[in-house]
Parts: C-alpha cells; sequence; structure tokens
C-alpha cells in the first residue's frame, strides 16, 4: 500500500460526455450538470460539507486532475470500524452517465440490480425448505469490493470484448481512483471501493463466470450482492461445488466462507429453524426502532395524545402503513411466537405515549382507547393477512 501527503494532481482524468439525463425541469441546474462535466469547465471549485462534515464533495476542475474517494471510518460494536467510501459529486454524476452506456455483462442470477430481493428469493427458497428434500449452500465473500486484487479487474476491463477503448478508460478511472482519508493520500489500495454504481457494475462482471458455473451445478442459485445461496439435490454436486469455490478464492486472492445445510440456516433477513421461518432479530430490531422513534412521549394531556396517536398511525407514512409494509417484506414469516413477541413489544410503545413511563398497567385503557381509533395490533394484522382479510 503506497501513503503520500495528499496532492490534487494524482493521475489522468478522463473525459466524459459534454451533458448528463438526469430528470430535473431546472435550467440552472441543467447548465450547472452540463458544465460540470464539461472539460471546458476548469480551474473551478464546488464544495459541500453536510452533518458535522460526515458528506464530503469534493472537485478541483483543473486538467490531470483525479478526484479522491474520501473515506470514513465509522466504529462497530465489536470494536472493529466500517469503511463508507463518499465519491465527488462530479464523479457521482459521471458514473451515472457512463452506466447508462455500459451493456450488460452480469448473469440473470444476481439480485439488487433491477428486482426486489427478499420477497422473490424467499419465495423460492421456502418452497424448497418446505419439502425437506433439498441442501442449502450458504456463502458470502469477506470484504469482497476491498480485497479483490486490481489487476484482476484491470485485466478484465482491458481483456473485455464487450467494452471499447473509450469505455475502458472511463471505468479504469474509477478503478484507480485513490483514498483520501483525512491526513494521507493512499494510492496503491486493492480493490474497488464503494460510492457509485460502476463499483456494483464491474464486481458482477467479474463474478459472471462463477454465477454461471454454480447455476449449472445447483437446483436453484442466486447471488444478492456478495451473500448467496445454492439449493442442492444431487448429491455428487456438493463436490463439485465446494471444489470450484476453493479454486476461485485461491486463483482470486479472495475469502469465501461457505456451509452446507440440511434445515437449520439463515440467509438475507430469513431465519430457517425446524420448519419455523422468522425474521432476523436485526431486522426486527430496525422495525421496532421505528415504531418507538414515531411514539415518544410527549407532553400532552390524555385527549391531545389520543388524537395524535391517531395522526401518527394513518398519516403519511403513518405506523399502520409501516406494519403493513413489514409484513409484506417479510411475508413467509410464520413464527407465531415471533409475531406476539412484536405486538407486545409495539403496545409496550403505545401504552409508554399514552400513560407516560409509569403506565405499563393500564392495558385495559389501552386496549379501549386502541379499539375506538381502531388500531388493530401487528398480531390482529398478521392474521388477518394470512386470511387476506386485509390488502396489502
Amino acid at each position: 500500500m503506497s501513503i503520500h501527503k495528499f496532492s490534487k494532481h494524482t493521475n489522468t482524468l478522463s473525459q466524459v460526455g459534454k451533458s448528463v439525463d438526469l430528470p430535473t425541469s431546472s435550467s440552472f441546474f441543467n447548465f450547472f450538470v452540463n458544465s460540470l462535466l464539461n472539460s471546458s469547465f476548469n480551474s473551478r471549485y464546488f464544495s459541500f460539507y453536510g452533518y458535522k462534515k460526515l458528506i464530503y464533495f469534493y472537485k478541483s476542475f483543473s486538467a490531470g486532475c483525479l478526484n479522491s474517494l474520501k473515506l470514513i471510518k465509522i466504529p462497530k460494536s465489536s470494536d472493529k470500524k466500517r469503511l463508507v467510501y463518499v465519491n465527488s459529486l462530479y464523479d457521482r454524476l459521471y458514473a451515472d452517465s457512463l452506466l447508462k452506456s455500459l451493456p450488460k455483462t452480469h448473469s440473470d442470477f444476481v439480485y439488487g440490480i433491477s428486482d426486489k430481493p427478499f420477497y422473490t428469493i424467499s419465495k423460492k427458497l421456502n418452497s424448497f425448505y418446505k419439502t425437506k428434500k433439498y441442501k442449502f449452500l450458504i456463502g458470502d465473500f469477506k470484504n469482497f469490493s476491498d480485497s479483490i486484487p486490481k489487476k484482476k479487474l484491470q485485466d478484465l476491463i482491458n481483456n473485455s470484448d464487450y467494452f471499447d477503448i473509450s469505455t475502458k478508460s472511463h471505468l479504469s478511472y474509477f478503478l484507480n481512483k485513490s483514498t483520501f482519508d483525512g491526513d494521507n493520500l493512499l494510492s496503491s489500495l486493492d480493490g474497488m471501493h464503494t460510492g457509485t454504481p460502476i463499483t456494483n457494475y464491474l464486481l458482477n462482471h467479474f463474478l459472471c463466470k462463477f454465477d454461471n458455473f454454480l447455476v449449472k451445478n445447483s437446483t436453484f442459485f442466486m447471488r444478492v450482492g456478495d451473500d448467496f445461496v445454492c439449493v442442492l439435490k444431487r448429491e455428487d454436486s456438493e463436490a463439485v461445488i465446494a471444489n470450484f469455490i476453493e479454486n476461485f478464492q485461491k486463483d482470486n486472492s479472495l475469502q469465501i466462507n461457505f456451509a452446507m445445510y440440511k434445515e437449520d440456516f439463515e440467509f438475507l433477513a430469513y431465519r430457517y429453524f425446524q420448519n419455523v421461518i422468522s425474521v432476523r432479530k436485526s431486522s426486527v430490531n430496525k422495525f421496532l426502532g421505528n415504531i418507538a422513534s414515531k411514539l415518544q412521549v410527549v407532553d400532552a394531556d390524555l385527549d391531545k395524545k389520543i388524537h395524535l396517536l391517531k395522526k401518527i398511525y394513518y398519516g403519511p407514512n403513518g405506523l399502520y402503513q409501516v406494519k403493513k409494509d413489514f409484513l409484506l417484506d417479510y411475508r413467509f414469516l410464520n413464527d407465531s411466537n415471533q409475531v406476539k413477541s412484536i405486538s407486545r413489544e409495539i403496545k409496550r410503545y403505545q401504552n409508554r405515549f399514552l400513560f407516560g413511563y409509569m403506565g405499563f398497567k393500564n392495558s385495559n385503557e389501552l386496549n379501549l382507547i386502541l379499539k375506538t381509533l381502531k388500531i388493530k395490533s401487528f398480531e390482529q394484522l398478521f392474521y388477518d393477512y394470512k386470511l387476506r382479510k386485509i390488502k396489502i
């Protein structure tokens, strides 16, 4: 890894088209964007600082300048840090414009490009899981976008028949970007760092061979980002796929974690265990956090709180819609104990909202108020949905 003090002039800037097609009616904004992407717009400076300077867009419009990525390190509960890369406004517009002209190079078994993954993938996994005739290989790439050798990606671009010379130059621009961590400019890092759709495009292109092999040697395969699942029925498929994955990670200096399961496994937001399908705890906590944020205790009399509760439930993006959206996203949930637990937790938030922090014994009053406002419990919504009494 090469580290040196920050310098604006680090590489040659590939030129891009004079305009970008953006859905806006502002003539001034169109003029600004067109000027921004025009090579004649030189010697200008644009910057934007967001909340506490965590959002950082920077562009120096001078010849021969390669915008660096802004690196933000966010602490995680495991004492590790999550690395977040923020591209300049120029590069975001550049990437959006370039993406429209790129050919399709990924396989047909990659989700997150144009489809909603949870529902469609879970529907297939659910059908296989119920039969108890299949094995499930669950895997993921560790630090994939940051660890893949840059030379592998550069060779992929240079040797590809999909791209002309101009397109190869544009893609190389995004691949060979430096990263500014606040003190130093890191210019020889492996990987292609996140921040624009060009990253996902190239990584999906890189994994096309990987995807297609697993598709041909399994009953069902799907990949979402760096997570993937294979459904296997034939006994000999397991060894073939395991050998391929081992060789693929060795040849490309990657680390792929994978394991075979007969019944109990997790994939994406679902947990499959003893014929019970539940939502992973992290997804439930996120949902309940959304509920709690909308039911913060307020200083008002009970009548005003009741009136406010009705608005919170039935207003735009209200809690009633939040609950229905959760049931839509996780429509294969059949864990009755988890449903009851979620319902109890929401009821606790409602109780606290109406009666304060000491009002947890007011269950009768709470039920009466909820009934008057026609607010159904999460548990009742769940069973109504299962019986198709409500439309979601």
